[in-house]
């Protein structure tokens, strides 16, 4: 409505001062009184094109869930952007089989990362906004100017297991884990390897087996048999996890060696 307004106040003002000059006093007066109000009308535009007149910030505040970059290893990865380094991108997901999501880059954007002791991550996103103060304030100003974003603050809730890398560092992590993957199974390929794998299996089975005797003395052969075979799948189980821990570990102090980046803690 300002900007309508503007138009008939700036019409009113050229005639108020291209007629009406028989009569010196409705001259003066009218010429007055348009001046005052073509003034008072783009003042108020200004206040509002400038200093957001007639609005206030509000808080608009959602949360996503999040999930790992890698399926492998709970992460999340930033990129710094700008000349200066001072900026940075946050790629993340927000379910496992979900496309790369990317926080915007602009100045206005503000991402933290913070860990927690909750065992769910999450991304909460608060938009501070400039929203008019009523319907009148909108009425008015609303074609002027509309809802603006001031500043967007990402907050990352990661727990404490999660790690966090630049993207160099990711791409040292990606390019190292095979690597360290192959060295490792030729290390377990070797007769040293595979005589102490051996050695720990039977010593494992053995006390599985010694604990289910206590418990029922009177077992059956396929009884003997089952649990044989399922103290065996947890061993393997067990093996592959530890196995996958070491190459993790050595993956991650590979990576560490790149700039910008740390383990969440």
């Amino acid at each position: 409505m300002i900007l309508f307004a503007l138009v008939i106040v700036a019409i009113l003002f050229f005639m108020s001062w291209n007629l009406f000059l028989s009569n010196r006093w409705v001259h003066i007066t009218t010429s007055l009184i348009s001046s005052l109000l073509l003034l008072a009308t783009i003042g108020f535009s200004i206040a509002n094109f400038n200093q957001h007149y007639g609005m206030h910030l509000v808080n608009h505040t959602h949360t996503e869930k999040l999930a790992s970059m890698s399926p492998k290893q709970s992460m999340l990865v930033y990129e710094k952007v700008g000349s200066a380094k001072k900026h940075e991108i946050v790629a993340y997901r927000s379910t496992n089989n979900g496309s790369v999501k990317h926080t915007n880059p602009d100045v206005s954007v503000k991402n933290r990362i913070v860990t927690t002791k909750s065992a769910k991550p999450s991304l909460k996103v608060t938009h501070r906004q400039w929203s008019y103060r009523s319907n009148a304030a909108r009425d008015w100003f609303g074609l002027a100017m509309k809802h603006q974003t001031k500043s967007t603050v990402n907050t990352f809730y990661v727990p404490k297991s999660w790690i966090v890398l630049s993207a160099s560092q990711a791409k040292v992590m990606k390019q190292s884990a095979k690597k360290i993957a192959l060295n490792n199974k030729h290390q377990m390929n070797s007769q040293q390897a595979k005589s102490m794998l051996k050695q720990k299996a039977q010593a494992y089975v053995q006390a599985k087996m010694m604990k289910a005797m206590q418990k029922d003395p009177k077992m059956t052969a396929s009884q003997k048999k089952a649990v044989m075979k399922q103290a065996m799948h947890e061993f393997k189980n067990q093996m592959k996890r530890k196995a996958m821990q070491k190459i993790m570990k050595q993956v991650l102090a590979k990576a560490k060696t790149a700039p910008e980046g740390y383990v969440a803690k």
